[in-house]
C-alpha cells in the first residue's frame, strides 16, 4: 500500500523555521543531486532504472528537515501522477492541496509566475491521469479526489482564478466512471463484502456480516513480516489484518493486528505548538461527517471504509470510536470492545495525544470519544455488569433486529421489574445509548446528564444494598456497631 510506505503527510508538513520555508534547496546538496538527475529519466528509455521509493524518500527528508522548495512537491506529485494508478494518484491529490493551503504564499520560489507555471504542469498530469484513475477508483477515491481539488480551487478563488477554475474542471473530470458497471465499482471499492453473496452458507452470524471467506491458505497474503524494514512490516501486517477482517469479520484479532500496524512504530506525539496545533492535516470533514450520519444503519462496507481511513490516519483517534460504534451496530460487541482496548492502551502509552489537534484544530480525539477511551469494555458496549445480562443481551438484538421503539419498550419493563438503583440507571444508560446511535443527540445528552445528577447523589447505600448486606453479615457484630458509631 502505497500510503503506508512513508508519513507523508506529516513529514510534507512538518513546522520549519520561517527562513527555511522561503529558501531554494542548495544546488549542491546531495539529495537534490540525486533526485534532480534522476527525474530526468521520467517516461525515458532509462525509466525501468528508477528506485521510486529511494527518491520520494529524500524528497521527503528535506520537505521535513530543509526547506519546503515548491520544486520538491511537483517532482514528489511526478512521482505518484506518472503511472496513473488510482491509489497514488489520490494520495498525490492530498498531499498537493495540503501543502499548498498551508504554504503557498510563503514557500520557496517566492516568483509567483514561477509558481503558478509549476502548478500549471501539476494540473496538467493530474488530466493525464484522469482517464486512468476514473477506471480504477474507488467510491472513496472518486469522492477524496475531487473533495481535495474543491478545497484548492476555493483557496484560490479570488487570486489565481484560472487555477481555481481548472481544478474546478478536473473535479467534475475525476468523478466520472469510465468502463466499469456498477457492481465492479463497488466490488473494486469493497472487497470485504463479497463474500455476502459468494461465500457458503454458515450458521447465523450478527446481523449483515459476509459469510467467512473461501480463501484457502495459499491466498493468504506472504509477506516478510520480520523484515528489519519498519514500513515493509507495516504494510505486511495491514494486508494481513485485511485478510483475517474478511475471513473473520466477528474476530475481533484482524482488528487488533491493524491498530498494531499503526502504531507499533510510533513512539513518541507529533510536533506542535504551544495550543497543541499539529501540522498533520485531519481526515476530510464531509467523509466524517457521512460516516457519521450512516452509523444508524451501518453495514460491513460502512465498517470497512472507516477502518481503511483509520489506516492512512493514525492519529485520527475519533475514526476509532466510529469503528467502534458500526462494529457494535453490526452486532460485533467483541470487535466494539477490542477496538476501544487498543485505542485506550494506545493514549495511555503517550498521554499526550489527547490534547494535540490536526492543522485545522480539529482535536485528536472529541469529548465523546474521550468519554469512550475511559470507560470499561462493559460499559463501551452499553452493558454495566450490574444489569440483568439477559434483558440486556435482548435489549440489544431487539434494537437490530426491530428497531428502536421495540427496544424502548423492552427497556421500559425491565426498568418496571428492576429492584435496585443500580440497574434501572443502567438500563436507562442503554435507553440514552441507542437515542445517540439513532441521530437523536440532543435527547441523548439530556438523559445522560439527568443519570449523571442521579449517580452522582447517590449513596453506596442506595448504589450497591446487595453489597453492604453481604459485608454487613460477614463482620462481627462488635465491629459491625463500632464502625457505626
Amino acid at each position: 500500500m502505497i500510503a503506508t510506505r512513508f508519513n507523508w503527510s506529516e513529514q510534507l508538513l512538518a513546522p520549519l523555521d520561517p527562513g527555511q520555508i522561503s529558501s531554494a534547496v542548495s544546488d549542491s546538496n546531495p539529495d537534490w543531486e540525486y533526485i534532480d538527475s534522476e527525474m530526468v529519466k521520467f517516461g525515458s528509455l532509462t525509466h525501468a532504472s528508477l528506485d521510486i521509493e529511494a527518491i520520494q524518500s529524500r524528497i521527503l527528508t528535506l520537505l521535513s528537515a530543509t526547506t519546503k522548495d515548491f520544486r520538491l512537491v511537483v517532482h514528489l506529485l511526478r512521482t505518484l501522477q506518472h503511472a496513473g494508478n488510482a491509489e497514488e494518484v489520490a494520495l498525490g491529490a492530498q498531499l498537493f492541496s495540503l501543502f499548498c493551503r498551508q504554504f503557498w504564499h510563503s514557500c520557496y520560489p517566492e516568483n509567483i509566475r514561477l509558481k503558478v507555471r509549476l502548478t500549471q504542469q501539476v494540473l496538467q498530469r493530474f488530466e493525464l491521469a484522469q482517464d486512468n484513475f476514473t477506471r480504477q477508483a474507488t467510491t472513496a477515491q472518486r469522492d477524496d479526489v475531487p473533495g481535495d481539488f474543491a478545497g484548492l480551487a476555493q483557496f484560490w478563488s479570488e487570486d489565481h482564478q484560472a487555477l481555481s477554475q481548472k481544478l474546478d474542471d478536473l473535479s467534475r473530470g475525476y468523478r466520472r466512471i469510465e468502463n466499469s458497471t456498477p457492481d465492479d465499482i463497488s466490488a473494486s471499492a469493497h472487497p470485504a463484502a463479497d463474500t455476502a453473496k459468494t461465500g457458503p452458507s454458515a450458521d447465523p452470524a450478527p446481523r449483515d456480516l459476509p459469510a467467512a471467506d473461501t480463501e484457502t491458505d495459499t491466498d493468504f497474503p506472504a509477506a516478510d513480516i520480520d523484515s528489519g524494514n519498519d514500513r515493509t512490516r507495516k504494510t505486511a501486517l495491514l494486508n494481513a489484518a485485511d485478510a483475517l477482517c474478511r475471513r473473520a469479520p466477528e474476530n475481533a484479532i484482524g482488528y487488533q493486528l491493524r491498530r498494531y500496524a499503526i502504531w507499533h512504530t510510533i513512539q513518541s506525539v507529533p510536533s506542535a505548538d504551544a495550543a497543541g496545533k499539529t501540522p498533520l492535516a485531519a481526515v476530510s470533514a464531509d467523509r466524517v461527517t457521512d460516516y457519521r450520519k450512516q452509523l444508524t444503519q451501518a453495514d460491513p462496507v460502512l465498517l470497512a471504509d472507516i477502518e481503511q481511513s483509520l489506516s492512512l490516519a493514525p492519529y485520527w483517534l475519533d475514526g476509532h470510536y466510529l469503528a467502534a460504534q458500526a462494529a457494535q451496530q453490526l452486532g460485533l460487541d467483541a470487535v466494539a470492545q477490542a477496538i476501544r482496548r487498543c485505542a485506550s492502551e494506545f493514549t495511555a502509552r503517550l498521554p499526550q495525544l489527547t490534547t494535540l489537534s490536526f492543522s485545522d484544530k480539529t482535536p485528536f480525539a472529541n469529548a465523546d470519544t474521550l468519554a469512550w477511551l475511559n470507560t470499561t469494555d462493559a460499559a463501551a458496549t452499553g452493558i454495566s455488569t450490574g444489569c440483568i445480562q439477559a434483558d440486556t443481551d435482548e435489549i440489544t438484538r431487539c434494537c437490530r433486529e426491530n428497531g428502536l421503539d421495540a427496544a424502548l419498550k423492552k427497556i421500559d419493563d425491565a426498568i418496571n421489574r428492576a429492584e435496585q438503583l443500580r440497574d434501572r440507571v443502567c438500563l436507562q444508560l442503554l435507553a440514552a445509548s441507542l437515542f445517540e446511535q439513532s441521530g437523536m443527540t440532543g435527547l441523548a445528552q439530556a438523559q445522560y446528564q439527568q443519570l449523571y445528577d442521579i449517580v452522582s447523589r447517590s449513596t453506596v447505600t442506595q448504589w450497591e444494598p446487595a453489597l453492604l448486606q453481604q459485608l454487613t453479615g460477614k463482620l462481627p457484630e462488635s465491629d459491625f456497631r463500632r464502625n457505626n458509631v
